[in-house]
């Protein structure tokens, strides 16, 4: 099969019906799907054999211990590398997202106009009751200045709203399509992130690949307060996060094709930010997040980051 969707779940019950019934429905039909269930103690696994007993496509089903968020993402890729190799795109869909009808036949498409294409990303639109403080989320892609239909993943470094909110223009894995080779290349999303785990991938493959993007709505990002987001938010686990993300792609090997230029621009942005964090916190009176600015000032400013050419 081209594609291979796979479908991450953890206690998904409420809207993984629908989420299936959206594959149920695509005009593409060259794909598996593989269910990857992180340990589900309601519904998820019987709504999920139920599917399967039904669909008229190969449904896989991959039950196991709770290995949390990404380890659960990174499962769904490995059995695709080890047990179906002849899958050449990977298609992710959440538990409580959607696709619509023509998402994998558009996608498909773009992608197999240009080999070198890591990925290809499309517009997506908001399910769910959005809160007026959550609008921004609905055109990420309008972020960028201009998306080419193809284009070199690093001319999106060099686009001049690259550094400006939101970090994360690319959107959620529902959105993406994403070649095998990049993870056969590359590597697995990185474990060490728990918000920006997909920004990260997604700044990986930009600084390997071209890119595709598609300026149509191909895919639903529900809103509801049980995602991951809102519980790392809740939680105080994200704004110190994107730290980490350009830490690593300042230094890491995966991304040695970057210009000194564009990771020169990425080290003063770092420094203005941490200088602002720094007065957020005097502002908001939060002294338990100084130990961990620290940290990040010994990082970026003292130790000052290897840049690799």
């Amino acid at each position: 099969m081209a594609v291979t969707i796979v479908v991450p779940t953890y206690n998904g019950a409420k809207f993984l019906e629908t989420a299936l019934h959206s594959i149920s429905c695509q005009s593409y039909q060259d794909f598996n799907v593989v269910i990857s269930d992180d340990g589900s103690t309601d519904r998820t696994l019987e709504i999920s054999y139920t599917w399967q007993s039904h669909s008229h496509f190969p449904v896989y089903i991959l039950s196991h211990d709770r290995l949390g968020l990404v380890h659960n993402w990174n499962y769904g890729i490995q059995f695709v590398q080890e047990k179906l190799n002849a899958t050449k795109y990977i298609k992710f869909l959440f538990q409580d997202d959607l696709l619509t009808p023509d998402c994998l036949e558009i996608m498909v498409k773009l992608a197999e106009q240009n080999p070198n294409l890591g990925m290809v990303f499309s517009r997506r639109f908001l399910i769910g009751d959005v809160d007026q403080s959550l609008l921004w989320l609905k055109n990420l892609t309008d972020s960028w200045t201009k998306s080419k239909p193809i284009d070199s993943g690093l001319a999106y470094f060099n686009d001049p709203n690259f550094l400006n909110p939101p970090d994360n223009k690319i959107g959620e894995p529902t959105n993406v399509l994403i070649s095998m080779n990049v993870f056969d290349h590359l590597g697995l999303f990185d474990p060490q992130f728990q918000q920006f785990c997909d920004l990260e991938m997604w700044l990986r493959i930009m600084a390997n690949y071209d890119i595709g993007f598609i300026d149509r709505e191909l895919a639903g990002f529900r809103i509801h307060p049980q995602q991951t987001t809102w519980q790392n938010q809740k939680n105080d686990r994200v704004w110190a996060e994107i730290y980490a993300v350009w830490r690593k792609v300042l230094g890491d090997s995966c991304y040695k094709r970057l210009p000194p230029s564009v990771k020169q621009k990425i080290l003063a942005h770092v420094h203005r930010e941490l200088g602002r964090e720094c007065f957020r916190i005097i502002k908001q009176r939060r002294p338990d997040r100084l130990p961990t600015l620290f940290y990040w000032f010994r990082q970026f400013i003292y130790a000052r980051p290897f840049l690799t050419s």
